[in-house]
């Protein structure tokens, strides 16, 4: 169940995005491809989709090629490219890759028609794009992957397809270093293909083979004389600090993505209208070469958001919170209230047993009952009891059990079955908005079980006395109580007789028994209610787990983000979520949510699964909750500030809350977008920076920033205009380093010595392999 709240909780994140998305408009303005070369970066493809699909309006447009030895995924979007080239010896593996390419008899002719494919579905996807004359191809490999030395073969053959029908083709290389988790074989294998890589972009770079596979088999030679590639970045899992960074790879793939849309976005003609808020590639180029030779650049992508995930969460829960509310006791009416709404007490009880037992007048019945002929002098001495006995051996017994006694238990079985009363306990406590299903806790505490025993105590004490008053009546001699009144051959005794036994023992009969239905009732009734009482005490703990959960899941949620950035996120969205309430009722009535198009009653609550309650939870939240624009859709700023200053209620603390917050946004911006390479502090020389804010223009934030440190920067800052509602973004970009200055390769140039000396092959050309810097 937890990861079916969290993918809702992500679901609707994502939504959120493609709301801004489509109220932004922004589109890449010409067709992108990614080729994505071997295994350790193939789930580059499914993070760069992503970004792609909530920040660009023609995603669907963008292509994604994967050439790797393992099965990619095919869609749409997406070709995958599996080469028949086997590993080889270890030595000599990654060394022969290109050779096998053109020795092994399909391998060319797949790779050919794969390419082929894949220009023709970029070409299909034409009309998604406003420009149509260049294409953008970024590569994206692992430093350490083998089938990297296929990369001029590749990029060459592809570059020639494309031209067919593109006047510039641009291809970018982003280069995965994980230098905290290589082996020495894997920084060995590194260190080849960067020295390989200062080979592909020197200026007399020549590459000649027979690269192109016609369909009828006839292999055209392919020439090619420039640098391979426009641009060649290299994304470090260390920090510039030689700190690790944490989940890099992710983090890189949003990058290359940002840059990406960055170089390829379609400009508005208000954005053209300043020049300075475009990326220029040439500029960039050229700023970070030195003397016209190659040099390395980095990038990063900073991020702040609005924590909406952890706020969807914390929305759910106090959602949760005030449906659990409606459903909890509250104490509305007295305890004796609450007794009598489940028919334990007396006038409850009386009212019961008045419904279910003949009237008293009935036991005139019992004149009716043939006696037997005695004479008075032989019940005379007799007590009433005996008498009885003697005049009409059991059939007193038996008429006063058959129409008083088990006529009445019956209707009593009948008026207490579980099933009605059940029933009533739901309609007059559970569903009962006075009341609720917490109600029944209530009960079970000392000071109604105390009443509940006085009251069994109560019945259970006047049955006794009525049964030693009915002993003493049955006990008294007939003579004594008759005999003073009638002569000894007076024909009328047996009617006095009859009519002692009915006023004065049959009566007490009758009190008795109208005890001892009510405490069978109070019984049979308490039975059913402590019953009842487990069995929704259980599903009240179901229902208090999901509650638990939701408040774990949201705090976990915020655990690792920036303390300020979720600052309050708990107390505010509770405060949200109550005055958004308090609207509904006052429009839909004041137990809304207890109505079963909302939420429904605890009934609902026991017939549904957990999954089923959420799912009902979770249709509410986005319906009538997260819906209100003016609470729950601030813009990224006004989401933050709100939330640090819930608590403040004089301005000057809110200016000062607004200016600390920019700081600590702009600090953590800088911070987190600061090039992913641990460089050598020479390589300080030929450094070129620029910055790139992505944000509403309008936003005070932005201006902030913009005028931050205009006066004393050395870099070029500037910001595309985004007016989403849910983050701030920062790219900044680094280039002028040799793969010398990377700290990196001062290990890993002693290991590729090393396993050269043991006759480890790299590189197709053995002379690269032997090149120093």
């Amino acid at each position: 169940m937890k990861e079916e709240i969290l993918e809702r909780a992500y679901h609707y994140a994502l939504g959120d995005d493609e709301c801004v998305l489509r109220s932004n408009e922004i589109r890449a303005k010409s067709p992108i491809l990614f080729v994505v070369l071997g295994d350790k970066v193939k789930e580059s493809i499914k993070s760069i989709k992503t970004e792609f699909s909530q920040n660009v309006m023609n995603a669907e447009g963008i292509m994604y090629l994967y050439i790797g030895l393992e099965q990619g995924i095919e869609d749409g979007q997406t070709s995958s490219l599996v080469l028949p080239l086997g590993k080889g010896e270890e030595k000599s593996s990654r060394g022969t890759l290109s050779s096998q390419l053109f020795e092994e008899e399909n391998a060319l002719k797949i790779l050919n028609e794969q390419i082929t494919k894949v220009r023709e579905a970029i070409l299909e996807k034409g009309k998604m794009f406003h420009y149509w004359e260049q294409i953008q191809v970024s590569v994206i490999t692992d430093a350490s992957e083998e089938m990297n030395s296929l990369l001029p073969d590749i990029v060459v053959l592809l570059k020639k397809k494309l031209e067919q029908d593109f006047k510039q083709v641009t291809v970018d290389l982003f280069t995965v270093l994980e230098e905290t988790i290589y082996t020495p074989l894997e920084q060995a294998i590194s260190m080849s293909f960067f020295k390989e890589i200062e080979t592909y972009q020197a200026r007399d770079y020549c590459y000649e083979k027979p690269l192109e596979l016609l369909e009828d088999g006839l292999k055209l030679n392919t020439a090619y004389n420039q640098p391979l590639f426009n641009l060649t970045f290299i994304l470090s899992d260390k920090k510039e600090n030689g700190q690790k960074i944490e989940h890099a790879k992710e983090k890189h793939y949003e990058t290359i993505a940002a840059f990406n849309l960055l170089k390829n976005r379609e400009q508005k003609e208000i954005e053209l209208a300043e020049a300075r808020e475009q990326y220029n590639n040439s500029v960039f180029m050229t700023n970070i070469m030195s003397g016209g030779e190659h040099r390395f650049a980095s990038a990063r992508l900073a991020k702040v958001k609005k924590p909406r995930v952890g706020i969807y969460l914390a929305t759910a829960y106090h959602l949760f919170n005030a449906y659990k509310e409606e459903l909890s006791y509250h104490g509305i009416k007295e305890s004796k209230a609450l007794l009598e709404a489940v028919g334990l007490n007396e006038m409850r009880l009386s009212s019961l047993i008045d419904d279910i037992i003949p009237p008293k007048e009935n036991l005139g019945e019992i004149y009716s009952v043939i006696s037997q002929s005695i004479g008075f002098r032989e019940l005379k001495g007799l007590s009433f009891q005996d008498a009885e006995k003697q005049l009409y051996k059991k059939s007193l017994e038996d008429f006063f059990s058959a129409n008083f006694t088990k006529s009445s238990e019956r209707k009593l079985a009948e008026k207490v079955s579980k099933e009605k009363i059940k029933k009533q306990i739901y309609a007059e406590v559970i569903n009962h908005p006075d009341y609720g299903p917490y109600a029944l806790e209530e009960l079970f505490k000392i000071e109604q079980t105390r009443a509940i025993d006085k009251l069994r105590e109560q019945y259970g004490y006047e049955i006794k006395q009525l049964e030693v008053t009915l002993e003493e009546k049955e006990n008294k001699s007939v003579g004594e109580v008759i005999g003073s009144k009638f002569g000894l051959f007076d024909k009328k005794y047996l009617r006095d007789v009859k009519g002692y036994l009915v006023s004065e023992v049959y009566s007490l009969k009758y009190e008795r028994l109208e005890k001892q239905l009510k405490l069978k009732a109070m019984e049979t009734i308490k039975d059913i209610l402590e019953e009842l009482y487990n069995e929704i005490k259980i599903e009240l703990k179901k229902l208090e787990e999901v509650g638990s959960l939701l408040k774990t899941l949201m705090e976990e949620a915020n655990k690792f983000e920036e303390a300020y950035l979720v600052q309050n996120v708990n107390e505010y969205y509770e405060k949200l979520v109550h005055n958004k309430l308090e609207q509904l009722k006052k429009a839909r009535g004041e137990h809304f949510l207890l109505e079963e198009k909302y939420m429904g009653d605890i009934t609902s609550v026991l017939s549904q699964s957990r999954e089923q309650f959420l799912e009902k939870l979770f249709i509410l939240q986005e319906k009538y909750i997260l819906q209100d624009e003016k609470l729950f859709r601030l813009s990224f700023e006004e989401e933050l500030l709100a939330r640090a200053n819930m608590l403040v209620s004089y301005e000057e603390k809110d200016v000062a809350a607004k200016s600390e917050l920019y700081h600590m946004l702009y600090l953590s911006l800088e911070e987190n977008s600061k090039p992913c390479v641990y460089l050598d502090s020479a390589a300080t020389t030929h450094r070129y920076e620029e910055k790139y804010f992505l944000g509403d223009r309008k936003s005070e934030f932005m201006t902030y920033a913009y005028e931050k440190d205009k006066t004393s920067r050395s870099y070029k800052l500037a910001y595309i205009n985004d007016q989403r509602k849910s983050s701030l973004e920062k790219l900044q970009l680094m280039g002028g380093f040799k793969a010398s200055d990377l700290i990196f390769t001062r290990t890993a140039q002693r290991y590729y010595d090393a396993y050269i000396k043991e006759g480890y092959l790299f590189s197709s050309n053995q002379e690269i392999s032997k090149k120093g810097d």
